[in-house]
């Protein structure tokens, strides 16, 4: 047996359906990693971006996010 689609609910169910939280530490892991391999110049601005996300709050993080996914698509709020 072939499993080739699942139901948003089991999507859910599963963790694999795109979330605000999901999203915001995607985000936040993606800048730590691009930090690591930076040059000094890129990651001192790397550093301020980052450090600007956080100091703003997980919230607001999670909101940028959701914001994100819901433009592209991702997910939709009713």
């Amino acid at each position: 047996m072939v499993i080739t689609h699942i139901a948003a609910k089991a999507s859910r169910e599963l963790g694999l359906w795109p979330s605000a939280e999901a999203g915001a530490d995607r985000l936040m892991a993606a800048l730590d990693a691009l930090i690591a391999q930076a040059k000094p110049d890129d990651r001192s601005r790397l550093e301020k971006v980052r450090d600007g996300l956080a100091g703003a709050g997980r919230d607001m993080v999670v909101s940028v996010a959701a914001a994100v996914l819901q433009k592209t698509g991702a997910i939709q709020y009713a």
